[in-house]
């Protein structure tokens, strides 16, 4: 009779799952398995104390010295050989150290592996090629991580400017207020002339390349989307890797050709720009290099005013606190340091200003002017009739009052001819009364017509038509005040300037300009509902739906927007003001009056459509 096989206890499954049995007792095992409900059920339980007594050793520390690995082997094989003779407890004791430590050598294994792999990954990584996408991706990541791990971040800058070939150079430290868009900056070493640093500015400027971030990839790559690529390619140096962008030809003066842009490899910090710029015969080089940098709190810095300048400034050969040489080339910025800057406004400054004077219509007509003086303050000068008007504005500045960068004179009538009367030389001021040729409206037959119509006799009749001629006079100038209003506003900056601006700077700027052309077009909608009736021909239009493309193109239109506004205001009033000029030629009667009008609305709405 066939011997019948024995039943496994535990370390024998265990020794079974590790399929370390004899071939022949593997498969008597199996064969238990199909037909043993129990022992199935006692092997599954098995697997699953295994699985939970792994997870509990997985991170257990290692002992500091572990014995070589053939010593444990030993070790291992003589308990092993030892537990049929031990006591069941014990015989488990040694199953599970066998089990731990073929599991501890698996994941030695494993984890030294990763560490292999990882390590060839980043060898791979720091050896592959670079797209110049990638390169401006990473390098502009890098710059907003670094400023989110101090609050109200101040970026401090050293940074030494060179003409290749060429022993001239000059440093600048400039320091960036991120969160309130504040830029501060001076020369360290006075004994270098600004002269370089002024022409630096301006080829920046002209190639719309921020000047006060050149050291950016974010600036390098405003810059580099708007140009017609000729090449471009990353390289390795001993400081980094280097992006150089090269534009199409032909170049003009003052050209960028090509710019090269390095960064530290280890943290893709930007460190360094040479420019190629086309001269008027032979092209010249640049190179701007970061000395020291630093990200400061806000905190440190309490007496950062709120002031931009303009790099344009340190041409000014005249002494200026803004030029003041610090005590030593190397030392840290501090708030002492910072009070001695200039208070020289930025573009920031100047739109609140312009927003401030918004609030209460002082760019609709009145004679005030905003304007930079030679040291980059903005000063704002006017004359007002009455001190309650004077009172309104200067409350409407008390905020941007006490900022050194602006500079408020404002008088009423009787204060500048006080100061006439007292000055040794004053100047006259003569005033101009309108002067009445006869008392006849161009329209006058037109208008007289159309109140009859509605019934309309005798003196009511006569003052109905000078209130309706007034309106249109009244509302023809506020249509012609809002295009003085973006005129003035436009005027503020240039192409190249719009281009250097932070982008809530920017979209304040461009509010200002879509309230007054939505203003202007707001009252020449309710002209034409008023005139329509009386004149046909005011249902006259263009057809235009062109858009407007660029900045320059935007200026360019306000520009023509008030021209055309300011004609068409003079002739419109003339129609409906007492005047010696014959019904015929009255303008309101004109297609070509109405077709001009329709081109100024046409402006309009391309400026409050542009973005």
């Amino acid at each position: 009779m066939m011997k019948r096989p024995h039943k496994p206890d535990e370390n024998e499954l265990l020794a079974f799952l590790d399929e370390e049995l004899s071939p022949q007792r593997q498969a008597e095992i199996r064969q238990q398995l199909a037909a043993d409900w129990e022992l199935r059920a006692n092997l599954a339980k098995l697997e699953r104390r295994v699985e939970q007594f792994v997870d509990a050793t997985a991170h257990v520390r290692e002992v500091d010295e572990p014995l070589p690995l053939d010593d444990l082997w030993r070790d291992f094989s003589a308990r092993l050989e030892a537990t049929s003779v031990r006591p069941a407890w014990q015989a488990r004791v040694a199953g599970w150290w066998q089990t731990e430590f073929r599991l501890r050598v698996l994941i030695g294994a494993t984890a030294c592996l990763l560490v292999v792999a990882a390590l060839s990954f980043l060898l791979w990584q720091s050896e592959r090629p670079v797209s110049a996408q990638e390169f401006l991706q990473r390098s502009t990541q890098a710059e907003a991580a670094s400023l989110q791990r101090v609050g109200a971040p101040v970026v401090y800058r050293k940074i030494q400017v060179k003409r290749s070939g060429t022993n001239e150079s000059a440093t600048w430290e400039s320091w960036h207020d991120v969160e309130r868009t504040q830029f501060r900056q001076r020369l360290a070493d006075v004994k270098k002339k600004p002269a370089l640093l002024a022409e630096v500015e301006a080829i920046l400027t002209a190639n719309q390349f921020d000047p006060q971030r050149p050291l950016s990839a974010a600036a390098f790559a405003a810059w580099r989307n708007r140009i017609p690529r000729q090449a471009e390619s990353v390289a390795r140096n001993n400081d980094g890797l280097m992006l150089t962008t090269t534009a199409t030809a032909p170049h003009a003066v003052n050209t960028i050709i090509a710019a090269t842009l390095t960064v530290r490899r280890s943290d893709w910090h930007a460190i360094a720009l040479q420019l190629q710029v086309q001269g008027e015969r032979e092209s010249r080089s640049f190179e701007l290099r970061e000395t020291s940098f630093e990200i400061l709190s806000a905190q440190a810095l309490n007496d950062f005013a709120e002031a931009t300048p303009a790099l344009s400034v340190l041409a000014n050969p005249s002494p200026s606190p803004s030029l003041e040489p610090t005590a030593s080339p190397s030392a840290s910025p501090s708030a002492s340091t910072t009070a001695a800057l200039a208070a020289i406004a930025s573009a920031t400054l100047e739109v609140e200003v312009l927003e401030r004077l918004n609030q209460v219509n002082a760019l609709l007509g009145e004679q005030l002017n905003v304007t930079r003086t030679a040291n980059g303050q903005l000063k704002i000068d006017g004359l007002v009739e009455t001190d309650a008007r004077k009172s309104e504005l200067l409350r409407a500045l008390q905020a941007v009052a006490s900022n050194p960068a602006v500079k408020i004179e404002i008088s009423t009538v009787t204060e500048a001819q006080t100061r006439q009367a007292q000055s040794s030389s004053p100047r006259k001021v003569i005033v101009q009364d309108a002067q009445v040729a006869q008392q006849a409206i161009p329209v006058e037959t037109e208008l007289r017509n159309h109140f009859t119509a509605r019934g309309l006799t005798g003196e009511r009749l006569e003052q109905e038509i000078q209130r309706f001629a007034a309106q249109v006079c009244n509302r023809s100038s506020r249509a012609r005040a809002h295009a003085l209003a973006l005129k003035q506003i436009a005027d503020r900056f240039s192409a190249a300037q719009l281009q250097t601006q932070d982008q809530a700077t920017r979209e304040r700027w461009q509010a200002l300009l879509h309230q007054h052309a939505q203003g202007f077009r707001r009252e020449w909608q309710q002209l034409r509902q008023q005139l329509q009736p009386i004149f046909p021909v005011a249902t006259e239009t263009n057809t235009s739906t062109s858009k407007l493309n660029s900045d320059e193109e935007l200026l360019n239109a306000i520009s023509r927007l008030f021209k055309l506004a300011a004609t068409n205001d003079a002739a419109l009033c003339q129609s409906f003001s007492v005047s010696t000029e014959a019904a015929a030629g009255a303008a309101v009667k004109r297609a070509e009056f109405w077709r001009t009008v329709s081109t100024t609305e046409t402006l309009a709405t391309q400026i409050v459509a542009w973005q």
